[in-house]
C-alpha cells in the first residue's frame, strides 16, 4: 500500500528499536512526499532519505538475471536487494568482482547501487 502509493519516491521500509525497545517504522524515501497518517497506525516514525527507490533496485535485480540466463555473468551464487543500506548485494567468488564491474560499467548501472560480497562456494542447505 505504502509502496504503491509513493511510486518513484519509494526506497523501501523496516522496523528499528529504540533504546526502550519500542518499535520505529522507518521508511526510506528517495524525494520528500506527503505521508497519509493512516498508513502508520500512529506509531513513531522515522524518514531515512536514500539515493536508489525500490524500483531502480528491482529493475536492476532483473537485468542481472536477464544477463545471468543469457550467460553474460557467471559464478554469481546469490544476491538480493538490501533495503537497510539501499543496495544490491551479488554474492561471488572475488576473482568474478572485476568482470561484474566491467559488465556493470558497460551496462551503465551505477556502481554505488552494487556491493560485491566475497562468497567461495554455493551455499547448500541439504
Amino acid at each position: 500500500m505504502i509502496q504503491g502509493s509513493l511510486g518513484e519516491k519509494y526506497g523501501g521500509s523496516w522496523i528499528e528499536y529504540d533504546t526502550s525497545k519500542k518499535a520505529i517504522f522507518v521508511l526510506a524515501l528517495v524525494k520528500p512526499a506527503t505521508l497519509d497518517d493512516n498508513y502508520f497506525c500512529k506509531s513513531k516514525i522515522k524518514i531515512a532519505q536514500v539515493k536508489y527507490s525500490y524500483k531502480y533496485l528491482s529493475d536492476l535485480q532483473e537485468k542481472i538475471f536477464s544477463a545471468i540466463k543469457k550467460g553474460d555473468l557467471k559464478e554469481i551464487f546469490s544476491m538480493n536487494i538490501e533495503i537497510q543500506t539501499n543496495s544490491f548485494l551479488i554474492y561471488t567468488k572475488s576473482e568474478n568482482f572485476s568482470s561484474i564491474e566491467e559488465w556493470l560499467k558497460t551496462s551503465k548501472i551505477d556502481n554505488d547501487a552494487v556491493k560485491l560480497i566475497k562468497q567461495n562456494t554455493q551455499t547448500s542447505f541439504n
